[in-house]
């Protein structure tokens, strides 16, 4: 079975590629992409992980920005980069 992702690496990789905190229910929040604002994602806050099942939901739901981004770094020739640490103090 595939190890659970940490959940602050999740959400740096949606901060990192324009999605905006919007809201908060419960122990969901709501992020929005800053490119298009129709696309929404939501993310469980249950604990300190989210499992890999859950994360590739995530993905896919933000997979039409993401899926371009990607092909755009690839074009560029350099590998994806999927978020920066060094601004973030978490």
């Amino acid at each position: 079975m595939p190890k659970p992702y940490p959940l602050r690496i999740v959400l740096k990789v949606l901060l990192n590629k324009g999605f905006l905190f919007v809201s908060q229910n419960g122990s969901h929040t709501k992020y929005r992409c800053h490119h298009n604002p129709q696309l929404t994602v939501i993310v469980p806050l249950h604990g300190k992980e989210v499992r890999y099942g859950t994360f590739r939901s995530i993905l896919r739901q933000a997979k039409s920005y993401l899926s371009s981004w990607l092909k755009s770094s690839q074009s560029k020739g350099q590998p994806p980069r999927l978020y920066q640490t060094p601004h973030l103090n978490w």
